[in-house]
């Protein structure tokens, strides 16, 4: 309810506005924000005008496919849930979104998450169709397992979605990274060992725009010579919860002068107060490094975290 003045009777007046009467533009501006649920699922069914601005590109260039969200579509149909193909049925589902997403954004989408349950089908689908993207995010949404409102997923189909998601980094990611010419900024689930020289190698020839990597796991001397040497220039480097060797750390901050902020939090095989570390680093306008330390197995929140954990530490024994 807005108040006017009325210059005949000089006297303010109510005047009620409604939300279906909104401008358009301004709609847009609201749509971007909701998310993807109540995109495709709620707002289009409000009124015609606010369907008509579900159909604006500029709403559909933030895309957020989460598991949870493709369970909670799922939901809304009644779809059975089948225990013994649950990572099939989900990369069902994300196809059919991701067709959705692709005729309303017109292929204009710049931030993209994906699920851990993606298959390579759908990220050649997603290289093909998102040309434009400056941000990508593959599985790190298994890293706030913990702190998911509605825990329908069990140990078990988590350990699933982990290992699958883990294969798409290792095999095929590679392949399609150089058709983001774009991409600003790459968010994995966990370090693909085998393939992480190569992504990188593909992402310094391709995307002379790429400022920030994310993601965590073993980054021993291969790992850290790979991101010294593909990514001189990268300015975010987000490593917590790693593996992460005094002697690994020094090869990044010798080789990325240009960072600015550097996350080495809770990571394991160097000291949080480390003298030589905090001085070589003293450039870095923000240095994370609380929690971090030679050697300690500390429980956290999430079961996702504890599981990457016990990972680094097994990969260290052996």
């Amino acid at each position: 309810m807005d108040v006017l003045s009325n210059p005949e009777i000089g006297v303010l007046e109510e005047v009620e506005r409604r939300w279906e009467e909104l401008n358009e533009d301004c709609l847009v501006i609201v749509f971007e924000r909701v998310g993807l649920e109540s995109l495709i699922f709620d707002v289009p069914l409000v009124c015609k005008l606010w369907y008509k601005a579900t159909l604006n590109p500029h709403c559909w260039t933030n895309l957020d496919f989460s598991t949870s969200f493709l369970m909670s579509a799922m939901l809304r149909f009644s779809q059975p849930m089948d225990v013994n193909n649950f990572s099939s049925i989900l990369s069902d589902v994300l196809i059919n979104f991701l067709k959705i997403a692709v005729k309303r954004s017109c292929g204009s989408a710049t931030k993209l998450a994906l699920p851990a349950c993606c298959t390579p089908g759908a990220l050649q689908y997603v290289s093909e169709e998102f040309p434009s993207l400056r941000v990508l995010d593959m599985g790190t949404e298994l890293w706030d397992y913990g702190n998911w409102g509605d825990k329908t997923i069990n140990c078990s189909d988590l350990n699933l979605l982990h290992h699958k998601c883990i294969e798409l980094l290792t095999h095929h990611l590679r392949k399609f990274v150089s058709k983001w010419e774009d991409l600003e900024h790459l968010s994995l689930l966990l370090i693909p060992k085998d393939s992480f020289k190569d992504i990188l190698t593909q992402i310094s020839l391709s995307c002379k725009n790429f400022v920030g990597l994310s993601t965590t796991g073993s980054v021993y001397t291969e790992e850290a010579i790979a991101i010294a040497t593909a990514l001189p220039k990268i300015r975010y480097l987000r490593l917590s919860r790693s593996t992460l060797p005094k002697n690994s750390l020094k090869i990044i901050l010798d080789g990325c002068e240009d960072l600015v902020l550097l996350d080495a939090r809770n990571c394991i095989h160097f000291e949080e107060d480390d003298k030589e570390i905090l001085e070589i680093a003293s450039h870095i306008k923000t240095f994370m490094f609380e929690g971090s330390t030679s050697f300690c197995f500390d429980p956290f929140k999430s079961y996702y975290t504890n599981y990457l954990f016990h990972q680094a530490i097994t990969n260290t024994n052996n």
